[in-house]
């Protein structure tokens, strides 16, 4: 909800299925005056099992990047459930 996004930190996860969603509220936040990307602070996470490697580690971000659409994170970390 575009309302409830607000000046704090929004935390997300690719295990968690809210990347998509939250990246449409942030994005309707931002178009609708709420706030600017510069004031919140973005973060989220891979499954420790795509840190394999640079490129499965990459794909995760990359997916991460894409899900939410934006162009950079603020804290990306290591998932492990």
């Amino acid at each position: 909800n575009a309302e409830r996004i607000t000046k704090e930190k929004r935390n997300t996860a690719a295990s968690y299925g809210n990347e998509k969603a939250t990246g449409e509220a942030i994005q309707k936040a931002i178009t609708d005056g709420f706030v600017t990307r510069e004031e919140l602070f973005i973060i989220s996470k891979m499954w420790v099992q795509d840190m394999k490697n640079y490129e499965t580690a990459k794909k995760a971000i990359t997916t991460s990047l894409n899900q939410l659409g934006l162009t950079y994170l603020d804290l990306y970390l290591e998932h492990q459930a």
